[in-house]
């Protein structure tokens, strides 16, 4: 698969601010410079992907932030040095931890640059989804978010719009607590492998959590994410399959404003406490 392809010298960073020397971080201006773009979202060559037909049907029924068109490869190099154009795209980045290679597939959403430099490129919040294992199939590893994409674009509108009415970027930190009140009547969806063992039933969860919660598959959380249900918020857990030394993340948005409303950044010590935990509970209370 030819993925657009990203070289780090970080140790990680995901959405808007973990350790990003490399990554030209977006400002409030810029923010404010995006909604006034034309968003190429740019396809995959891999014809053994779903990604194509999830981003289309995706951005048809959730994107109203922009104008937007869907662009090759090809096309995304020449436009991707015109300051005044916004992209959406999938990409594959690396960086370098304990002398080891880490890869993980991304969600990008930028603005040009005229060097063309994809780490030079103003970041709007781009979005892990998975990192990629060496000795699995990225169609395999793709599954694992494939139903989460519209969740991410309605975080990207979202945050967008919030951070181009700010004097400055707020971090994900703030957000999320200044957010918290909005899972209060929504129903909480997970889906069961990103529950780690103590909370893999209702009746386990119903002990610690107080609030709604359904555990679904992954076909029912896509569709209430394109459809934007506004008694929904979701979970979505970027995994360390239990690799030390990784970071896992943890979100949760609101299924229809795309608003952040719990964030987490973990190291799990083993795979049995590699995803949503007891404590992760207690801390939406």
């Amino acid at each position: 698969m030819k993925k657009i392809f990203v070289i780090l010298s970080v140790n990680i960073f995901i959405l808007i601010n973990i350790n990003a020397q490399e990554i030209k971080l977006a400002t409030t201006e810029q923010f404010k410079k995006f909604l006034s773009t034309t968003t190429y979202v740019v396809m995959s060559d891999n014809p053994f992907s779903n990604y194509n037909d999830v981003i289309k049907e995706s951005i048809a029924k959730v994107w109203t932030l922009t104008p937007y068109k869907f662009v090759t490869n090809e096309e995304f190099e020449k436009l991707k040095t015109n300051p005044s154009n916004s992209f959406i795209f999938l990409s594959e980045a690396a960086y370098t931890q304990n002398n080891e290679s880490i890869s993980l597939d991304i969600l990008n959403i930028t603005l040009g640059t005229k060097s063309g430099n994809l780490n030079l490129m103003p970041d709007l919040g781009s979005a892990p989804l998975a990192y990629l294992p060496k000795d699995e199939d990225s169609e395999e590893i793709e599954e694992q978010y494939l139903y989460f994409i519209p969740g991410i674009l309605r975080f990207f509108q979202y945050n967008t719009k919030y951070q181009a009415n700010q004097p400055q970027v707020v971090d994900l930190d703030k957000l999320a607590k200044l957010n918290k009140n909005l899972l209060a009547n929504k129903v909480l969806y997970f889906c069961p492998d990103n529950l780690t063992n103590e909370v893999n039933s209702i009746e386990k969860i119903s002990k610690i959590y107080s609030g709604k919660v359904k555990i679904a598959s992954r076909e029912d959380i896509y569709k209430l994410l394109l459809d934007g249900n506004a008694n929904a918020a979701v979970s979505f857990i970027i995994k360390t399959n239990g690799k030390p030394g990784l970071k896992g993340f943890k979100f949760i948005i609101d299924a229809n404003t795309g608003a952040l409303i719990y964030y987490d950044i973990y190291e799990a010590k083993s795979k049995e406490q590699d995803g949503f935990t007891a404590n992760d509970f207690k801390k939406l209370l």
